[in-house]
């Protein structure tokens, strides 16, 4: 966004809340980031947001230190409409939209948000609701544990309701928008008129959550009218009191590359007809927090794999891979992590070691297969982070 003009709607924006009842509360941190990996690997924006070690030869080691994390939000205030508590986020960040665009200012979050007793009916652009806001890793990494956890933020409408004490159920209509852009990313579903659909239901307490959702999705691949429809099915939890954190999902689904996993689809040409299928997924996360004093302990570890597709194969040279990194077998990663946290200023270091077995070998239904000299990759990310947070 062009700084002239982000300066006139923060003016505009003061004005209008200095002569109405809107309440404006900033929120946000500054954050240093100095990461070191031990050989190239698959990555965004500079390296700072790590997938798993790419299969070249080249170990060469990688530096580089990097701002443009830092995070500007404002949370608004309004007035109560029908009974129901009016509020706002915009958020931002200076991550740029795309690679080559670091420290350029671009949004992550905007919506409003009409709050009942029982009931909130959200309007606007924020986290997809498999990325789980109140379960998802606490790592140091901006990565958040992906390729594991599914991460992207979508325009949406979404509907919660609390059944009762313990149990919520929500329910949500999705655009894709940080989309997988190497597969044409949001235009595909663009172009099949349909939105997303989640649904969501959780059980919860003081102490802890369980939760079970679907998402069910349909695009229109590229250079094509025939529509692909695509499932997940998540269920996640976790367990926290003052000191212990414990949290975790599981999830199996297809067709997940613009969540920032593994997966995509296949395009299966014979004849001049095309038929597509989607890639199928397992993943699965496990993170531990431990704090003690002004030191919070961390573990995470995570699994994901490649599962092919559903319908067999016949002749594979008719086929293509339109997906994210479909020659790979499985991923893994063991990182851990200490913070000190005083008021708002905290320093980190983390570890993270990420494997991933490529192949270039499949069966019949595309599962890549586990064979003599296949190669095995990995990568030791040391972090350093500090953060001002406001």
């Amino acid at each position: 966004m062009n700084t002239k003009i982000l300066n006139v709607l923060l003016w505009i924006l003061f004005i209008n809340i200095s002569f109405s009842q809107t309440k404006l509360s900033p929120f946000g941190f500054i954050k240093f980031d100095g990461f070191y990996d031990t050989k190239e690997v698959v990555s965004a924006r500079e390296g700072h947001i790590l997938l798993y070690p790419t299969n070249n030869q080249d170990e060469s080691p990688h530096l580089n230190f990097v701002l443009f994390q830092t995070r500007l939000g404002l949370k608004i205030k309004s007035n109560t409409i029908g009974g129901a508590k009016v509020t706002g986020i915009i958020e931002g960040d200076f991550f740029g939209t795309a690679n080559g665009m670091e420290n350029t200012f671009r949004l992550r979050q905007s919506y409003v948000s009409l709050n009942w007793e029982k009931s909130s009916l959200l309007f606007g652009q924020t986290w997809t609701p498999l990325f789980t806001t109140s379960v998802y890793p606490k790592v140091i990494s901006f990565n958040t544990g992906i390729p594991f956890q599914p991460f992207a933020r979508m325009p949406q409408i979404r509907l919660t309701r609390n059944m009762s004490k313990k149990i919520e159920m929500l329910a949500a209509l999705t655009m894709q928008r940080d989309a997988y852009q190497e597969i044409g990313g949001n235009e595909q579903q663009i172009k099949s008129g349909l939105p997303g659909v989640h649904f969501h239901i959780r059980l919860k307490g003081e102490h802890y959550l369980f939760g079970l959702g679907n998402h069910y999705r349909t695009i229109v691949p590229n250079e094509s009218s025939e529509k692909l429809s695509s499932s997940v099915w998540t269920l996640y939890g976790k367990f926290e009191n003052k000191q212990l954190g414990i949290r975790w999902k599981t999830l199996f689904g297809e067709d997940m590359a613009d969540h920032l996993m593994l997966g995509g689809y296949t395009v299966n040409e014979v004849y001049g007809v095309r038929e597509y299928q989607a890639l199928k997924l397992a993943s699965h996360w496990l993170d531990l927090r431990y704090s003690k004093g002004l030191f919070i302990f961390g573990l995470f570890t995570g699994f994901s794999e490649n599962l092919g597709v559903e319908t067999e194969i016949e002749s594979r040279e008719f086929v293509s891979l339109s997906a994210r990194s479909p020659n790979i077998k499985n991923i893994f990663r063991l990182s851990g992590s200490i913070a000190y946290k005083v008021e708002k200023v905290q320093f980190a270091v983390e570890l993270e070691s990420t494997t991933a077995s490529y192949t270039s070998s499949y069966d019949s239904f595309l599962v890549p297969k586990a064979l003599p000299g296949d190669l095995s990759v990995s990568n030791l990310r040391i972090l350093f982070s500090s953060y001002l947070f406001f």
